[in-house]
This record gives structure tokens, sequence and C-alpha cells, in this order.
């Protein structure tokens, strides 16, 4: 039995999600999925439709309604993950195999009494420190995107490289075979993608968004999409998350506060020139190598620095340089940067064809990474 914690939001399903799918299919390991609420239980459900596989066999990690109006009602709602994982930890961990994207289910790994083989797979390919950090010790198995990953993950002692293993981008290999193209507009404009991050420092909304909304009004070379993080958003108001995505308009600029678009690649497959600061989506991006540029909003010694390597793909420019003019220098020095964009897509997306077409060859990734898991969870079992 395999136990598929669903529980880090909707943008990381797409990442690990496919595997476990793929493994229900086939009906070698028995596989069990488990979601924080139904709305995560709906996310899963559309998913595994969309990717063409069998609903899954879902269940909620409810509490029960006393302890539920206490952390509704207290300090304690900011530990609610942790209680739930707490509360059900004796169902979730009689299992032969664990498989989470997220960290906090490490707690199970620290609770008293036994707890079944772990396996994370991380939700994309980012360089920021954060998506190295010390909870992975915790992981009996470790399977990265791409040999990127897998080597920092080493070099900084939180894996053994035996017990790490490369599976390939899980998420641009299904929606590589699943995604429809999708016209974003009806005027033939190159698209720029504005994608910045919800990290409070780090993130650019707050000083680029509106200067980028203004620029795009005021010119007609090119259509805007505005889709930050899709956290960057989860605790707006409803109210300000309505004002922003009403700003959207029809022939020129789309503003998207979080829904799935935000994180099933339509924008970045869609998307002539990618602005972000410090979100791994570049990576999705670059698969296809095409203009980038980065905004450094704190006057950042980043560049020998690993957790800013993705702003060696394109120029990178502080939060009040011009727009226009950023655009086109990252247009005009694209050459420049091409072969390091391809290169580093194939360090961090291992199995991808990285091709000026488009063409993505990832038909094989899914099947090895669940050939891969299934082998894991047979050993664990014979130790």
């Amino acid at each position: 039995m395999l136990h598929v914690l669903a529980i880090g939001g909707e943008h990381q399903l797409p990442h690990f999600l496919p595997v476990a799918f793929e493994l229900d299919r086939r009906k070698e390991v028995k596989v069990r999925f488990f979601t924080l609420d139904q709305k995560g239980a709906d996310a899963v459900n559309r998913l595994a439709s969309r990717l063409g596989y069998p609903r899954p066999s879902t269940s909620i990690l409810k509490l029960p309604a006393p302890i539920q109006w206490l952390i509704e009602r207290t300090p304690l709602r900011k530990a609610e993950k942790v209680l739930r994982l707490v509360y059900w930890s004796q169902k979730l961990r009689n299992a032969d195999a664990l498989l989470s994207a997220e960290r906090t289910s490490t707690i199970l790994k620290r609770l008293p009494g036994r707890c079944p083989f772990f396996m994370h797979i991380p939700h994309g390919a980012g360089d920021r420190a954060i998506g190295f950090e010390r909870r992975i010790k915790l992981f009996d198995e470790v399977l990265t995107l791409g040999r990127k990953d897998r080597q920092r993950m080493i070099d900084e002692g939180l894996v053994a490289q035996e017990h790490c293993h490369v599976v390939g981008p899980l998420k641009l290999a299904s929606f590589t075979s699943a995604q429809k193209k999708t016209s974003l507009f009806g005027n033939g404009r190159p698209i720029i993608l504005y994608n910045p991050h919800f990290h409070p420092v780090l993130g650019t909304f707050e000083d680029m968004a509106e200067r980028f909304l203004q620029w795009a009004t005021s010119q007609n070379d090119y259509n805007l999409v505005i889709a930050p993080h899709v956290r960057l958003a989860e605790n707006w108001s409803s109210e300000k998350v309505a004002n922003w995505t009403k700003r959207s308009i029809s022939d020129k600029v789309i503003v998207d506060m979080g829904s799935s678009r935000s994180s099933d690649m339509t924008y970045t497959n869609a998307s002539s020139i990618y602005c972000g600061d410090v979100s791994s989506q570049i990576y999705e991006f670059i698969a296809r190598p095409r203009p980038c540029f980065f905004v450094d909003s704190n006057s950042i010694d980043w560049q020998s620095d690993p957790n800013f390597a993705m702003w060696h793909f394109g120029p990178t420019f502080d939060v009040d340089a011009d727009i226009g003019a950023a655009i086109a220098e990252a247009v005009s020095t694209h050459s420049d940067y091409v072969e390091r964009q391809r290169d580093a897509a194939i360090s961090a997306l291992e199995g991808i064809d990285c091709a000026d077409d488009g063409v993505i060859a990832a038909s094989r990734i899914i099947d090895r990474a669940a050939v891969l898991v299934a082998g894991l969870i047979t050993d664990s079992r014979r130790q």
C-alpha cells in the first residue's frame, strides 16, 4: 500500500501525482490519496481526469468538530496541517510507503512508533535555499527532477547518493502529452509573462505589477500576462483578488491571481518572453529557450550565489528599471543566453529534448518513474 500525501496545494500536484496515478492504473501497488479538504480532493480528481487516469481513491484528513472549532477560533490555525497529520498519523503510517512533495509531513517520521518507507519528490527545480532545507534528511528516498538538484542535495549532505534518484520532470511530461494549444489573445502579438514569487522580500509584485500594467496599456507591441505564484494571493481578501483580476483587458492583458492556468504551464507554454524574480517556473519556460529577464528588488550580490542561478538565463535589472528597455534588451541579447538556458534546462529537467521548436521528448519519463518507485517500495518490504 502506498499512501500519497497531496496536502501542499494544487500547484504541487502535477510535480508528483502523475507517478502515483500511473502506479494506481497498473495495479502493481495499491494507492490511496490523502488531502486536507474537499477542495484538495477535487484538485486531485481534476488532475487525474485531465491526464486520462481513473478517479483515484481519496480520503480527507478531517478533524473532529470540537477540534476544528477550536482551530478556527485560536492561533492553532497556523498549525492546522500539523494537527491533521498528527491526528491521522496512525492511519497514514499504516502503509508500506508514503509519498509527498511537501515537507511538513516529515512530522510523521518524528512521532513515536513506526513510520513506513518515506519518499519525496520536490515540487519544481528552483534554486532557492528553501528547496534544500534540512527536513529533506528525514526522507528515506528523494527523487529529483534532474541532475542539478540531485547533486546539490548530495553536496549539502541532505541525502546519500544511493538514496537520491533522478526521475525527470513529471509535470512537463504529463502536460506535454495532455496540453491543448491555448490561444490567450486573438491579436497575434507576442506575450510577456510576468511571474513574480510570493516571497515577502525577493518577490517583486508590490513593486512591479502596477508599473507593468501601466506599461502594457500604453503600447501595442505585446500582450501581457500577470500570473504570480499561486500562494501570493492565498491570504488576500476575495475583494482584493477580484480587484486585481478585473484589471484584465481582453485584447491586451490577463491578470490571473491563482487559477489552475497559473500552474499548469498554460502561460509558460504560450509566452514569448518571461519576466520574474525567484520562481522555479523559469525552468519550465526555458525547456524551450526564449528571452527572459529578472528583477532584483534588493540589490543582491547574486552572480556567484547558487540560490540565484536562474538569473544567469537573461539580463537582470533593478526594480525601477524602464520596462520597455528591459524587454528590448532581453530580446536583443537572447542569443547570448541560449546555450546557457539549454544546458541548465537539461541539467534541471532530466530526459527532455530542449529543442527550439518546443518538442519535449518526455514520453518515457512517467513510465521510468513508476518502475523506479515500484521497485523502491518492493525493496523496502524486504528490509
